[in-house]
């Protein structure tokens, strides 16, 4: 299986992963199996971050990730990411957490993660 991701997605999926991790032996593996592709996106972004605001957006924005011959036990971890960080993000919107800004924002990203949730379990039903 193949799962597309734009930066900020995969940025989501893994630091909820590498947050969560000990808690089985399956997040474990999924966060092993993309270690390699996360470092280097997370080392440009703090790089980025502190050095070119315009280039960390846009990487962050309009760059995707790949990931390539997911199987499906993985696929299933990543929704489980997906689900869990759309589940936190609405009880930081219901706690009201922010100014409005940062609300509506919470509230675009959570409607494109339950979006890129969606389409994973129909890929994994499909597989």
């Amino acid at each position: 299986m193949q799962i597309r991701f734009t930066v900020w997605q995969f940025v989501r999926v893994m630091v909820w992963l590498e947050e969560s991790q000990g808690k089985s032996v399956a997040l474990k593996k999924a966060y092993e199996a993309w270690a390699d592709t996360w470092t280097p996106i997370d080392q440009e972004l703090a790089k980025l971050a502190a050095d070119d605001h315009d280039a960390y957006s846009a990487m962050m924005m309009d760059q995707e990730v790949v990931l390539e011959g997911v199987p499906k036990e993985q696929g299933r971890e990543v929704l489980k990411a997906l689900e869990a960080v759309t589940m936190s993000m609405k009880a930081e919107m219901d706690a009201g957490k922010g100014d409005e800004e940062y609300l509506e924002s919470l509230r675009l990203e959570r409607r494109e993660l339950r979006g890129k949730s969606t389409k994973l379990k129909k890929a994994l039903e499909r597989d």
